[in-house]
């Protein structure tokens, strides 16, 4: 008995670092300008990927297109629209959609730093 709860001790405590590992170790992001890449997973650890879904599309104004490597070999897809502090989010497995920014501003535009963002779209449907 004794030897069994040691081996379920020993095998929860493998399991927490698999399962809190859910951070960016790539990012790519491009504007108007070009495209850029970091690998600084500090930095990366702070960019928001998920968030609170909004209710509707925002207007069209200048934006980014952010494309993230996730430790688990997901990516995710991002249209980081600054202005209207929200993004577009498509991850393999969940619905698509608009999440607003709450925290994670300032990772965010450490990692668009000088790159200028495309210009508004018509409409998101010729973005997305």
């Amino acid at each position: 008995m004794r030897r069994l709860l040691l081996f379920t001790a020993l095998l929860a405590l493998a399991a927490v670092p698999a399962a809190a590992a859910k951070e960016p170790v790539r990012a790519t992001v491009c504007g108007a300008s070009g495209c850029k890449t970091s690998t600084d997973r500090t930095r990366l650890a702070r960019v928001p990927w998920g968030g609170s879904d909004v209710p509707a599309a925002p207007r069209p104004a200048p934006y980014y297109r952010i494309r993230l490597k996730i430790d688990f070999g997901a990516t995710v897809k991002l249209i980081w629209v600054p202005s209207r502090s929200v993004f577009y989010r498509e991850l393999e497995g969940n619905a698509p959609g608009w999440s607003s920014v709450v925290q994670g501003k300032n990772a965010l535009a450490w990692l668009v730093r000088g790159v200028r963002p495309f210009p508004a779209p018509k409409t998101w449907a010729t973005v997305l």
